[in-house]
């Protein structure tokens, strides 16, 4: 009972164009997916492994901070001349650098 009516409430929640918990185009889906295992992966420390996953499968010499994920985005994107995504800047970044 308790399953069917969590699903019920996120069926509704969903269908909301204004919900910024689901996307609506599968490709950000995908984006949002692989961001969530790089972090549970690469970044996050297990509290039984005491290290990341990727370490611990020798992936990785040691674990990742946030700081350096984003600065190898960043040096990906300046190698292509751009950004990797089509995602638009939010709303308070566009008022902060005058894009409005």
């Amino acid at each position: 009972m308790y399953i069917g009516a969590t699903l019920s409430s996120l069926r509704l929640k969903s269908s909301k164009s204004s919900d910024s918990a689901f996307s609506k185009k599968i490709e950000n889906h995908e984006h949002s997916v692989a961001l969530h295992y790089l972090h549970y992966n690469f970044i996050r420390k297990h509290q039984t492994l005491k290290t990341t996953p990727a370490v611990m499968a020798g992936i990785a010499d040691r674990p990742w901070t946030m700081l350096e994920f984003v600065e190898m985005l960043e040096k990906e994107e300046a190698k292509s001349g751009g950004r990797l995504t089509d995602y638009k800047p939010a709303a308070s970044v566009k008022a902060k650098k005058g894009l409005d």
